[in-house]
């Protein structure tokens, strides 16, 4: 890592041919803690894979990246563990109303070059309760109704079927 580094002695200025003791230490040192931090994070995944709620949040999870238009995100374990206090406090149907809120009124903002900017990021929708819940209160339809449910699938069906227009040209 640190080859282009050489001793040098200070009383000549000569450049040892030796390695400094404490820079091959050190990159022992950061080695390990590296294979330590890889470990951990498996065991993150691992763990939060056997969490009852993991089938909900990945499923809620898939419905907004199609939604909100984020095909690219994946889902892991950081994303369950931002959805799981929303999961908790109000279960599948309520943050799925909050990610049809995110799809239908998201806020956007124009940029300097022009484009806008939506936010309806995953972690934005399951940040806080009152996060979740301003989503929730921009879900189409009139407040207690039904509504927001036929207006996902639909949005869902178009996105999935847009896109397979897009493949087939």
């Amino acid at each position: 890592m640190s080859r282009h580094l050489h001793l040098v002695d200070p009383e000549t200025g000569e450049v040892r041919e030796e390695e400094c003791p404490s820079c091959v230490q050190y990159e022992r040192d950061l080695r390990v803690l590296k294979a330590k931090l890889t470990r951990l994070q498996r065991n993150a995944e691992a763990e939060a894979r056997k969490h009852k709620l993991w089938a909900e949040a990945e499923t809620v999870h898939a419905w907004w990246r199609i939604a909100c238009g984020h095909p690219g995100v994946k889902f892991g374990a950081e994303e369950f563990h931002q959805a799981l206090p929303r999961l908790k406090e109000l279960g599948p149907v309520g943050l799925l109303k909050a990610v049809a809120g995110a799809a239908f009124d998201p806020s956007t903002q124009r940029m300097r070059n022009g484009r806008m900017k939506r936010y309806d990021d995953w972690e934005l929708i399951c940040r806080s309760s009152s996060k979740c819940r301003n989503f929730i209160e921009r879900a189409p339809g009139r407040e207690g109704g039904e509504e927001w449910k036929r207006w996902l699938v639909d949005c869902i069906e178009s996105n999935l079927t847009h896109k397979g227009e897009e493949k087939s040209k």
